[in-house]
């Protein structure tokens, strides 16, 4: 079953290979947002994308399924945890998928600018220069998600390290 995983792995990387851009950009420059990976007590794994990035890959030709099947198949082995092993495959692995848009100062609802507010003033408190910080971009989260069911395929296996039994954080 392993092999039919890697084969099929295989064969969407030489099927899609102008995917690599967009997956390699994923996280960096973060012009177009930031992604992120959580993992939650219920099995579903959270999963946040800039709409660009998911543009992007769907440009490619993937799927929504396809391109967070293949972003968590880059990104997720590292990231551990104790509630779900992604040195692994899943099958029918469920995501929460959460889309990252841009937003001017001027479309945020009030809510929205509140928490700006909230956040700029945590960073003028926090600050040790003296210099103001200023929001150059801002994007908001779908409170939504996405449901959905994958078959996830790690790229590659990171070691994690366990934490003794009585360690506290």
């Amino acid at each position: 079953m392993r092999g039919f995983w890697l084969a099929l792995l295989t064969a969407v990387s030489v099927v899609n290979p102008a995917g690599a851009g967009w997956l390699a950009d994923a996280w960096s420059g973060h012009t177009s947002g930031v992604p992120a990976i959580n993992f939650t007590a219920t099995g579903a794994v959270g999963v946040v994308l800039p709409e660009d990035v998911l543009a992007q890959a769907r440009a490619t030709g993937l799927s929504v399924e396809g391109a967070v099947s293949v972003f968590l198949g880059r990104y997720a082995p590292p990231v551990c945890s104790s509630l779900i092993d992604m040195n692994v495959p899943h099958p029918h692995l469920k995501v929460d998928l959460r889309i990252e848009h841009p937003i001017t100062l001027g479309d945020a609802d009030a809510a929205t600018q509140e928490g700006m507010a909230h956040a700029l003033n945590h960073a003028l408190k926090s600050q040790s220069t003296g210099s103001v910080p200023h929001i150059k971009r801002a994007f908001v989260v779908d409170s939504k998600p996405l449901s959905l069911s994958i078959d996830y395929v790690p790229d590659h296996t990171a070691h994690c390290a366990e934490t003794p039994p009585d360690v506290n954080f």
